[in-house]
């Protein structure tokens, strides 16, 4: 697995898909992304990139983390226990969430 944070500043107003680093992101992906078929596995299981970035924000209410992950049908090296990866991406999609106390 591949884990890379951003450390950008965040910007909650925006899709993901018009995030500044969005665009970087793709392009670089088709250096690491091959084919994906069973005769070209992926090496890695999954790729995650974050952006938590709270350091940024001062003293203000913390904006929503950044994220989003990459995870081949097809890899090379299987994970022993496939819920490995859905623990990941739920504790991904709930990194940040504090719940209300009242």
């Amino acid at each position: 697995m591949i884990f890379i944070d951003l450390n950008s500043p965040l910007t909650p107003a925006l899709p993901i898909d018009q995030k500044p680093w969005f665009a970087d992101l793709l392009r670089s992906a088709d250096h690491v992304i091959g084919a994906n078929n069973p005769e070209s596995p992926d090496e890695f299981n999954a790729i995650f990139v974050t952006n938590f970035s709270f350091h940024y924000q001062t003293d203000r209410e913390a904006d929503p983390v950044e994220h989003v992950y990459v995870i081949p049908k097809y890899v090379a090296h299987p994970l022993p226990d496939s819920r490995l990866l859905e623990l990941i991406t739920s504790g991904l999609d709930s990194y940040g969430n504090v719940p209300r106390l009242e």
